[in-house]
């Protein structure tokens, strides 16, 4: 079905209306639209959103069906050194595609509400010799607009949130976030792999938030999500089931039986995993204060993950707080996002089964 462009402009218009009210500012009323040649126009009509994710007032990211193909549109991300992938270009700009874009992404506008006035009030279908807006006018209103097209093989909507994490990471490296280079290129190396199943939602949150530890929570609840791998695969294995995965036994005995794995036991079986490297663990157990090498290196991860895990999500009289070493977050999050797709790489493979939120 087609898209309304007289719904979409509307919908561009009466949000900087809205804006313009809020601040106690009036917009004098008229019907407006974004002038486009008919080429352009019908690029618009043809162009409908089918995954959308709002991350702020002023950012948000939506991916758009085209006449061309698949195309991600982010808006308020200011990194100019984003790492993209071969996989995903940033394109030339299509106005049809970018007034679709302007609509669909949500996001409030950035400049004053004076400049909105200003810009706004020009023109409205009352004046005889109004055409529309310049797009090139109404853009600069709200965040930066940037147009990517992405490759037939991930431009799948299960891959939305991957393909954006690449660009969060950069976001989050850059002006006053937190993250450095190298957990920022393994950030991107994690969502290149597109790896089935892993919720990749939790980690495009927690790249672009400002307090380090809701990164490392997430990348913790990446793992928590496999904690059943182990005793649910020995169960399977024992009772002959060879048409189910493990993820269907344990959703059946949970649901069935109540049961669930114990998660200090569980972390450690599945950071023990031969796909796990052990060059990693002694990283880890390095940031977490713990003694890297030996046997029992997994044990003593697993340990510090839980109990770093705790202090952050538990308080009380008997909470013991837990600090990181020299207060780097960095250094314990970059080894911590190789182990997340190590550990879902082999225990969900190509199941496809997302985690949800």
């Amino acid at each position: 079905m087609s898209r309304n462009a007289k719904a979409t402009y509307a919908k561009i218009f009466d949000r900087l209306t809205a804006y313009v009210a809020d601040h106690d500012l009036t917009m004098p009323s008229g019907q407006r639209r974004i002038f486009l040649e008919e080429d352009a126009y019908t690029i618009l009509l043809d162009t409908k959103r089918i995954e959308y994710l709002r991350i702020g007032r002023r950012q948000a990211a939506a991916l758009l069906q085209t006449t061309s193909g698949r195309v991600l549109a982010i808006s308020g991300f200011d990194a100019q050194k984003m790492r993209t992938s071969p996989s995903i270009r940033e394109m030339d700009w299509s106005p049809g595609i970018a007034v679709a874009a302007i609509a669909d992404l949500e996001v409030e506008p950035k400049a004053t509400p004076l400049e909105v006035v200003n810009i706004v009030a020009a023109g409205s279908a009352d004046d005889s010799h109004y055409q529309g807006h310049d797009l090139g006018d109404v853009q600069p209103l709200f965040p930066p607009l940037r147009l990517m097209e992405i490759d037939s093989e991930i431009e799948g909507t299960e891959n939305f949130a991957a393909n954006l994490l690449t660009f969060c990471a950069a976001e989050g490296a850059d002006g006053n976030g937190w993250i450095n280079k190298a957990l920022a290129d393994e950030l991107v190396g994690l969502a290149e792999q597109h790896i089935a199943g892993l919720p990749y939602e939790f980690l495009v949150r927690a790249t672009l938030d400002l307090d380090p530890k809701n990164l490392f929570l997430a990348l913790y609840r990446c793992l928590e999500a496999t904690y059943a791998f182990t005793r649910a695969s020995e169960l399977a294995e024992k009772l002959g089931i060879n048409d189910r995965s493990w993820f269907d036994v344990a959703k059946a005995l949970g649901e069935s039986l109540s049961w669930y794995p114990r998660h200090d036991q569980s972390l450690a079986a599945i950071l023990d995993l031969p796909a796990v490297s052990r060059a990693d663990l002694d990283e880890l157990a390095a940031s977490l204060g713990k003694e890297p090498g030996g046997d029992g290196v997994a044990t003593r991860v697993a340990s510090g993950v839980r109990e770093l895990r705790n202090s952050l999500v538990h308080y009380g009289p008997t909470t013991r707080p837990v600090t990181v070493p020299d207060d780097d977050w960095n250094r314990l999050c970059a080894p911590l996002a190789r182990v997340v797709g190590q550990v879902f790489s082999h225990t969900y493979g190509g199941q496809g089964t997302t985690v949800m939120p």
